[in-house]
């Protein structure tokens, strides 16, 4: 993947071209950005359209896009492939801390219950408290 796209500049320059979609006309070979004809395709040395009509704007556009599409499509591929990543890690980390939330507040229980010791049961209590009062 190439380095140094610059998100915002390259979707400035996007908005600055000709408002889209653009669109391919194969018999005259042309292409339209909503009613303006963006640029006509060259056979050889002759222009196969009437006119070329292609803005400072859209020149920049057209040539930088050929980097710009996919320098942004991996980076969107990879942002995905995180996004499941973490997704999975997630569902990983939910399940481990919920058997082990689940295992505190027995074992808590359990001292406040049957623990002789006074400032153990106390303790106990006090977290136990704490965990119920936070969910």
């Amino acid at each position: 993947m190439q380095a140094g796209r610059d998100a915002e500049k390259d979707l400035a320059m996007c908005e600055a071209a000709t408002s889209g979609p653009w669109e391919w006309g194969m018999l005259n070979r042309f292409i339209m950005g909503g009613d303006t004809v963006v640029a006509s395709v060259v056979d050889g040395d002759e222009v196969t359209g009437p006119h070329v009509y292609l803005t400072d704007n859209d020149a920049q556009f057209v040539t930088e896009f050929r980097e710009a599409l996919p320098y942004w499509i991996q980076r969107a591929v990879a942002a995905e492939a995180e996004v499941e990543r973490l997704k999975a890690e997630n569902v990983r980390v939910v399940a481990l801390s919920g058997s082990g939330y689940e295992k505190l507040v027995q074992t808590l229980q359990y001292i406040e219950d049957e623990t002789k010791d006074p400032g153990s049961r106390l303790f106990a209590k006090k977290v136990l408290r704490e965990i119920r009062a936070a969910t």
